[in-house]
């Protein structure tokens, strides 16, 4: 069980109101989220330079 240093007694995450496991997940969720939002810049960002890589190569043939 984790345990929070309240003082001088350690007392157990379950009796201050917060769970270590929920606030895992809070942050899992969140990153997930701003991951999710970033995937349409990232596919531009990868297709940009894709094609300016194909037409650079095609100049220099």
């Amino acid at each position: 069980m984790h345990r929070k240093q309240v003082g001088r007694k350690k007392l157990p995450f379950s009796k201050m109101g917060r769970s270590p496991e929920k606030f895992e997940n809070h942050w899992l969720i969140a990153l997930n989220g701003w991951f999710i939002a970033l995937i349409p810049f990232i596919r531009y960002t990868l297709q940009k330079h894709v094609i300016y890589f194909e037409i650079r190569f095609q100049n220099d043939s």
